[in-house]
């Protein structure tokens, strides 16, 4: 288990959905309820049950109908108005597998780096200026 931020791995989260099929709307709400989920110390179970159920699931319906599961408790804190939910910690653990899978399925979104992506304008280039 490492240590990370609630941002950190909100994001990843997040972006394992997205990897998975998920909409960008639900997977941002999953970010959340991820955070909130390992944050209160819930089986990290449905958590991994949820993202293999993707591209449906309880990932695309619990951000509408959070359920009294443990997961759907999570959506319910994360989608909660701010300052109303549990203080987080500073800084959050996550087993090694479970953050193995959350990597695999966030590098789905990624394109591949290759000479024919180069040469169609992929990447900032020699320069990136944003």
């Amino acid at each position: 288990m490492t240590g990370f931020s609630a941002n950190e791995l909100e994001m990843l989260a997040q972006k394992a959905a997205r990897g998975g099929g998920a909409y960008p709307a639900q997977a941002a709400h999953f970010g959340r309820a991820f955070v909130r989920h390992v944050a209160a110390g819930r089986p990290l179970a449905p958590v991994l049950a949820a993202l293999e159920a993707l591209p449906l699931g309880p990932i695309q319906t619990l951000p509408f109908a959070p359920d009294g599961s443990a997961l759907g408790q999570s959506y319910a804190e994360a989608c909660a108005a701010p300052g109303e939910g549990p203080i987080l910690p500073p800084r959050l653990t996550c087993p090694a597998d479970v953050h193995a899978r959350l990597t695999a399925l966030a590098q789905r979104i990624l394109v591949p780096q290759s000479a024919a992506s180069r040469q169609a304008g992929a990447g900032a280039g020699l320069t990136d200026n944003d």
